[in-house]
């Protein structure tokens, strides 16, 4: 997983540099074509490129490598200060040779290979360019086309989409972030559902009998629910090789459970299958757990102690084994298994919970009761959990960084280069809400570009990867992730936003007589 989180941050740079120097060369026609006039070689010029994208990790490099390490020491300090368990060890304030060596390898790497395009680029500028006074090595062979909506609009556009390379490069840039950023929530989803101590029914304190021996009395149940301390109490039952008959006779023998109100309520969340089985179990409607090799689907109906029960749901997990399990409502267990004690009660913690709690719950252990503390289990699968969410979610804002970076560059040095063309606009009468959103159309025609294919490309990720980590194993079926493609727009925007601001605020500030005069 870091091979490939380098490789795509590594990607993320060499789009974000690459379409800086496009943009810059692009500035510098004449510059390169007056070169090309007094004898540099197109290898001289691909060269000078080269050496002056390197001469930018004197100062770019140093400081990546410090921002790396205090990142570093931050990430390490969350692990080992925050979450603990397994990460207590974790060292915080040490530098790592080979870190900053590979840091500097990185930049350099990054950096040359952003710089291969751009070079080209500018040897393949002729000299002409230089005795023409073209600011522009791309010939404009006609006008732009405005249609007819707003002028200021149009022509927003027409400047971001006018260089082909650079709108690519930009395009993919934000796309590449929200391909990501798709593809991580499904493996953050797939995280949570292989720590069991992640779901909501989860133990703190678990009591049960030896050899799952059916000891556990619901009067037990309760007078732990009236303990100090202790938020909630389920019990639930589970009777092995029971027989059963089935209508489609693909079953002999089933494990039939009893869920009480609670582990019902708390299980709704994983229903991968079908709906969830009314509490009352007037309606003889149960569970089953998904599971490859679990011959009971939706929708069959199973005999249980000459009851039929029809199946009308299925839980990704549960307490008991998932190969052939009957889930029932605690009354209709009762109703079909006769009255039967728990084989199993789970207790849950509040925070003033103490020590004393714990104690006073180990009380109850006996020749016939196994009482377990799964509290420190608990912590130390919640604390893995979030540092896969601390570590991903790391690459995505350093990669998200990168993307905001490059459009506010872009458009910058955009804007920069048509400074003339700004004042000029002004100075014939574009007012200033004309300007913004001229501006504004640009920016917007690369988030909505970045947008269209990382949305496009995202959901293709997201659900391959969602049906062969999540449906494959847990049955859950693929849905459109609606909440995270919210987020993505607002983020996007709000890049945008960020984007329009400093540029619009460079050209307001600058007299219009100034670029007149410059004419």
């Amino acid at each position: 997983m870091a091979g490939v989180l380098f490789a795509l941050v590594l990607l993320a740079g060499v789009l974000m540099i690459s379409g800086t120097m496009n943009s810059n060369i692009a500035q510098r026609t004449r510059f390169f074509g007056m070169m090309r006039c007094l004898g540099m070689s197109k290898q001289q010029v691909v060269h000078f490129v080269r050496m002056e994208a390197l001469n930018w990790c004197r100062i770019a490099v140093p400081i990546g490598l410090v921002l790396g390490t205090f990142s570093s020491w931050a990430v390490c300090g969350a692990l080992r200060y925050g979450i603990g368990g397994e990460f207590a060890t974790t060292p915080v304030l040490r530098l790592s040779t080979g870190g900053l060596c590979a840091g500097v390898v990185v930049g350099v790497v990054t950096v040359l290979l952003a710089a291969q395009a751009p070079a080209k680029r500018a040897a393949e500028v002729p000299p002409v360019a230089a005795a023409s006074g073209s600011e522009q090595a791309a010939v404009v062979h006609h006008a732009a086309n405005l249609g007819s909506g707003r002028t200021e609009i149009a022509l927003g556009i027409y400047h971001a989409t006018a260089s082909k390379k650079n709108w690519f490069l930009i395009t993919a840039s934000f796309a590449l972030s929200i391909v990501l950023a798709l593809g991580f929530i499904v493996i953050l989803q797939f995280a949570s559902l292989l720590l069991p101590s992640l779901a909501p029914w989860q133990a703190d304190v678990i009591y049960t009998g030896y050899d799952n021996e059916r000891v556990l009395p619901d009067t037990m149940a309760q007078q732990l629910r009236r303990m100090p301390g202790v938020a909630r109490v389920w019990g639930c039952t589970g009777l092995v090789h029971v027989p059963a008959s089935s209508d489609r006779n693909n079953v002999e023998q089933v494990t039939f459970c009893s869920y009480d109100d609670f582990m019902l309520e708390s299980s709704k969340s994983m229903v991968v299958k079908g709906r969830m089985a009314k509490n009352s179990g007037a309606d003889n409607e149960v569970m089953t757990m998904y599971n490859k090799t679990n011959p009971i689907r939706v929708g069959d109906t199973i005999t249980v102690n000459g009851v039929p029960l029809t199946v009308v749901g299925a839980f990704s997990q549960g307490v008991f084994s998932d190969d052939v399990t009957i889930i029932a409502p605690e009354t209709l267990f009762r109703r079909v298994a006769g009255e039967q004690s728990y084989n199993m009660i789970g207790v849950q913690l509040d925070r003033t919970a103490s020590d004393e709690t714990v104690l006073a719950l180990a009380a109850f252990s006996s020749d016939q009761i196994v009482v377990q503390d799964l509290r420190e289990i608990n912590r130390q699968d919640r604390g893995t959990y979030y540092a896969a969410r601390i570590v991903l979610y790391g690459f995505l804002a350093i990669i998200g960084s990168i993307s905001l970076l490059n459009i506010i560059n872009s458009i910058s040095m955009s804007v920069s280069a048509r400074m003339k063309q700004y004042g000029i606009l002004r100075a014939i009468g574009m007012d200033d809400a004309q300007l913004k959103r001229m501006i504004s159309a640009e920016a917007g025609t690369y988030a909505v570009s970045g947008l269209v294919v990382g949305i496009a490309l995202g959901l293709v990720l997201n659900r391959m990867l969602y049906t062969r980590l999540i449906t494959h194993y847990f049955g859950a079926a693929w849905q459109v992730p609606w909440d995270c493609l919210a987020v993505i727009v607002v983020v996007v925007l709000a890049a945008v936003v960020l984007a329009v601001y400093t540029p619009v605020r460079q050209i307001l500030m600058q007299p219009i007589t100034a670029t007149i005069s410059e004419l």
